[in-house]
């Protein structure tokens, strides 16, 4: 048989031939489900696309994901019962099983259906595999890895977690992570504390622990573990599961935290003659359409502030409500508080209240209850004396004196009640011991009344830091390690901020959003270090873990000391261009169509000029031999308009006319300014009446 294949036509896709990487997704430690993309060590995590997350799982094509009471599948919202869920996702469906009501589940085009699956013991997790599901069963002799007929495929240690995969299984010891493949070999990660591993797509997995989200990839011959960046969302505020109607009230916490649920009545506590308390309550709209929120009071010294009159309140959206209350005279009050159909009665106690004073060195209290201790070297101490005085003509009783805040402290025991005549006082005195260089803050609280506290402690000078690298020749693609250290031993515990910056070696594009610390995936991450020591804490750890990206460039790093410091520290690593860097490539032959999919990166933003080489069964090549294409029109307005630095997904199509599996092989050749990336023999999925999965 004559075999042609027709060049002419040869192209990348316009639209659909390059694209950002998706790697998959990730639940980061604030419930919330994140897209993540890039390439592997140089990550990027997109924003969030659904909140307060129980479980969920994915593969290259679905991914589900269960909340409170329903399931979250491409795009849609479906009802669920109450409660986690164990979740296997195929690419096109999912099976599932309800813990509380011990139920499987299949969630096939878009509806929930029950499944008469049973298995012997605890299910922990599972799996789909062409062959089957598979499942992570506890039992009172262990922990068993079973197919669908219950038939035992491996036992298990004791485990923390355990995630079932095609070919193996991953587990969590107390310090480690595991990977085991279907021949008993295993590669171990040092990870401690793992309590979940979650599925983010084919050859991913996550693994969530108090010290950070990590990615596992599972690829055979690219085991690896990388900590994920975990953005920090400004001025989230989650709300928590109300009673099922649209809008929920609730209490918030000091903090700003979301407190409880508020009840009928709402007893709000104490408050000084005089003084004006404020209260904070959140409205949540736990519904699927936005609510106009009209607040309404009406009582004595009560009044809605810093509150619109009414406003469009989005689905799963919060709003604050803030209400002050002030009365001069002691006594009981209440007002009705009413949020659309919801409404509760608020009541407050008026109580009369000593008067506090102050004496030098300190000042105040000021227009806020302020009280300075003003400056004091680190390790010194400032006393101030207090009074508490009676100016009513009335007996008192100062029912409670308490100190709160790091470098604060009674020079004597403070014996409460106090009974305070009408004129009569009160004396005490408070110290500030600071022990180390920073701004103190703390709360002297008498009764009701609450008095902030602020002083600040200066040190000797910090010697100048010196910044280093862990081993190893800088490249695109890494997660590095920097770590800072004194020549001497301190002479002060101190604290501050170390920066990075890039600046890129290309005029393609002006940053590399992948260039982040993996532990918050931001460009600062705070230290401190004590008085003797010569190793500064990164974040609580010896040394901080960052991405190098996927542009040559040069990363800058520089630090900002809480206090006086000898000199600039600063420091840089340049990284290099690089031919283009290859993570994965597939050749896929379809019906009358051969594809080439590569997935890397190319840190010099030049790719375009490529060769592509066939061979047929018996491995000639395919005449007229190299065929010569160039791309570089295609990769520049790709890179340009991305946010994901260099990493790229591309297909090449090949029209083809004749017997596509004649065509067993292709050498692929990627040029780019730093030079020839070459793809030897990536065998065609299904030419020949073969499948490998992938072939590089």
């Amino acid at each position: 048989m004559r075999l042609l294949l027709a060049f002419v036509p040869l192209c990348l896709l316009a639209q659909s031939g390059l694209q950002t990487p998706d790697l998959g997704w990730m639940l980061d430690q604030s419930g919330s489900l994140r897209p993540v993309s890039g390439a592997a060590g140089s990550f990027v995590v997109g924003a969030p696309r659904a909140a307060r997350v129980l479980s969920f799982s994915c593969s290259h094509g679905a991914c589900v994901a269960k909340t409170r009471d329903s399931l979250l599948f491409s795009g849609a919202t479906i009802p669920a019962p109450p409660g986690p869920a164990v979740i296997a996702a195929s690419d096109t469906d999912a099976a599932l099983y309800f813990p509380l009501l011990r139920q499987f589940a299949q969630l096939q085009n878009g509806a929930l259906q029950k499944l008469e699956w049973t298995v012997d013991g605890e299910l922990l997790s599972m799996a789909y595999t062409p062959a089957g599901f598979k499942f992570a069963v506890k039992r009172e002799a262990g922990i068993w890895i079973t197919a669908q007929d219950g038939s035992i495929l491996d036992s298990l240690p004791p485990a923390e977690a355990v995630l079932p995969l095609p070919d193996g299984v991953v587990y969590a010891t107390p310090d480690e992570l595991a990977l085991r493949r279907a021949d008993g070999s295993e590669t171990r990660f040092p990870c401690a504390g793992v309590k979940e591993l979650f599925a983010m797509s084919d050859g991913w997995i996550e693994a969530r622990s108090s010290s950070g989200v990590f990615a596992l990839r599972t690829d055979s011959g690219k085991e690896r573990l990388y900590l994920l960046p975990q953005p920090r969302e400004a001025g989230a505020i989650a709300c928590p599961a109300g009673s099922g109607a649209q809008l929920a009230l609730f209490a918030v916490n000091p903090d700003g935290s979301t407190g409880g649920q508020i009840q009928a009545t709402d007893p709000l506590g104490n408050v000084a003659a005089g003084d004006t308390a404020e209260f904070r309550f959140r409205v949540c709209n736990q519904g699927s359409a936005p609510v106009t929120v009209v607040p309404a009071i009406s009582g004595m010294g009560f009044t809605i502030v810093k509150t619109q009159s009414s406003y469009i309140l989005a689905p799963q959206n919060p709003l604050d409500i803030y209400i002050d209350f002030e009365e001069p005279q002691p006594g009981s009050y209440k007002a009705n508080f009413q949020v659309n159909n919801i409404s509760t009665v608020l009541t407050a106690t008026v109580v009369a209240a000593a008067t506090l004073s102050v004496q030098s060195p300190c000042t105040g209290p000021d227009s806020t209850n302020t009280i300075s201790f003003g400056s004091v070297q680190s390790g010194q101490t400032v006393a101030c004396a207090f009074s508490l005085q009676n100016k009513s003509a009335q007996s008192l009783t100062v029912s409670s004196v308490s100190l709160s805040g790091q470098g604060f402290q009674f020079a004597q025991i403070v014996n409460a009640p106090v009974v305070l005549p009408a004129g009569g006082s009160f004396s005490f005195t408070v110290d500030f011991v600071p022990g180390s260089a920073m701004v103190f803050s703390g709360t002297l609280t008498v009764d009701t009344r609450s008095y902030p506290l602020s002083g600040t402690a200066f040190v000797p000078t910090l010697p100048t830091p010196q910044i280093q690298f862990d081993a190893g020749a800088p490249a695109s693609g890494q997660q590095r390690i920097v770590t800072m250290s004194l020549p001497a031993p301190s002479p002060v515990s101190a604290s501050g901020t170390l920066q990075l910056s890039f600046k890129p070696g290309t005029s393609v594009v002006a940053d590399d959003p992948s260039v982040v610390f993996a532990a918050n995936g931001t460009r600062a991450i705070p230290f401190t270090i004590k008085a003797g020591d010569t190793e500064f804490l990164l974040q609580g750890q010896s040394g901080a873990v960052f991405q190098t990206g996927t542009t040559w460039g040069t990363i800058s790093f520089s630090v900002s000391v809480n206090g006086p410091v000898a000199g600039a520290a600063t420091a840089s690593m340049a990284i290099p261009p690089a031919p283009l860097a290859v993570d994965n490539a597939i050749a896929t032959s379809r019906s009358g169509d051969l594809d080439v999919q590569v997935w890397g990166y190319d840190n010099t933003y030049s790719a375009g000029a490529m060769a592509f080489t066939f061979y047929d069964l018996n491995g000639n090549v395919i005449q007229p031999g190299a065929v010569q294409a160039d791309f570089t029109q295609q990769f520049r307005a790709y890179f340009t308009t991305g946010n994901a630095g260099s990493a790229f997904q591309m297909r090449v199509s090949f029209p083809v006319t004749g017997d596509a599996n004649q065509i067993l092989a292709v050498d692929v050749q990627l040029t780019n300014s730093a030079g020839i990336t070459t793809i030897q023999h990536l065998n065609f999925q299904c030419a020949g009446g073969t499948c490998p999965v992938t072939s590089q």
